[in-house]
């Protein structure tokens, strides 16, 4: 088994520090389980109709493709169809976007 915590993404509204987006991905025999899956690519596409203008001006969401979890499983040779649960800690935006970036994982509140 093979344990990494992974940023997700960031969030800032100065003055504000940044805040990154803490996620774990767990990888064993069995397949790949993500603690919290940060923005997905449907959020980067289309921010305000996935999250809300106001939360996100509230929250200072940052939108980088290359942050998100699908695209960086991707960078590590990982496929997304390894990823067989995942566990949300709450359900804000920022924890729980990139649920739809793994259509057939299942999901633990």
């Amino acid at each position: 088994m093979q344990i990494d915590h992974l940023n997700f993404g960031w969030l800032h509204k100065p003055p504000l520090p940044p805040a990154s987006r803490h996620c774990l991905v767990v990888q064993a025999n069995s397949g790949v389980v993500l603690i919290d899956t940060g923005i997905g690519m449907h959020d980067v596409a289309n921010p305000e109709q996935r999250i809300g203008a106001e939360a996100i001006d509230a929250a200072g969401f940052k939108f980088s493709p290359n942050m998100i979890a699908i695209q960086q499983l991707r960078s590590r040779g990982i496929d997304a169809s390894r990823v067989t649960d995942i566990v949300l800690t709450h359900c804000d935006s920022d924890h729980v976007g990139g649920r739809s970036d793994f259509p057939n994982s299942d999901v633990h509140v």
